[in-house]
């Protein structure tokens, strides 16, 4: 489903949300003229979104779906972008090894972090989890759930969006790690020397306290 960018088209979806079978005079709420409004208005009956009547105009079951995912006050669709990021650990002696990844693409190209996919629109969080874990390390495991972190982007390179990050711990993990995939050059680095690393994320750290709570977490931030 494409998205609608005219704030015309965006109101009269609107207006039909409030007055279902809403008459053409009672639509155009705007200052364009008849015939302006009757180009939008034509665009959405094309589109599919709304349907004529004998008795006015309505939304179709693509129109609601539409409207639905709709903030009716800004008339804008919000953008939260779903993802996963991974905690690698294992055990070197007495020490705890973190598997880390430089990350070899842009954006962000040589910097370094936990490994994290954006979740599909068909996958479960533990799907994504597992498709990141081999894709960009070569190896399997099993997934425990550590909690999930809303990230708001209020920045204007970030075009307002906002993104819900779910930090996954890997367990038991098996197979030949790949030193070198199309996403990333992956090292395993002592727990302890973590702070001590060049071109890591900022918020790596952080990331790191999230991961070590013994409950599963919930937190917030604004970017």
């Amino acid at each position: 489903m494409k998205n609608i960018t005219h704030p015309v088209q965006k109101e009269i979806l609107k207006n039909l949300v409030y007055k279902p079978n809403a008459r053409f005079r009672d639509l155009n709420t705007t200052e364009l003229t008849n015939d302006q409004f009757t180009f939008h208005l034509k665009k959405l009956l094309q589109d599919g979104y709304v349907e004529k009547m004998e008795d006015g105009y309505k939304l179709t079951n693509k129109g609601l779906l539409y409207s639905s995912n709709l903030d009716l006050d800004s008339l804008e669709v919000p953008h939260i972008k779903v993802g996963v990021k991974l905690y690698i650990e294992r055990r070197n002696g007495k020490e705890i090894e973190v598997l880390l990844g430089e990350r070899l693409r842009d954006p962000f190209k040589g910097t370094i972090g936990f490994h994290t996919h954006k979740v599909r629109p068909d996958e479960s969080v533990f799907e994504t989890a597992r498709r990141c874990l081999l894709n960009e390390t070569g190896l399997t495991g099993e997934f425990e759930y550590a909690g999930l972190e809303y990230i708001i982007e209020k920045s204007e390179e970030a075009l307002n969006s906002s993104r819900m990050m779910n930090f996954i711990r890997v367990k038991n993990i098996q197979g030949e790690m790949l030193k070198i995939t199309k996403e990333s050059k992956n090292t395993w680095v002592n727990i302890k020397d973590i702070s001590k690393l060049e071109n890591t994320y900022q918020d790596i750290l952080d990331d790191l306290s999230l991961f070590q709570r013994k409950e599963i977490f919930y937190s917030e931030k604004v970017k």
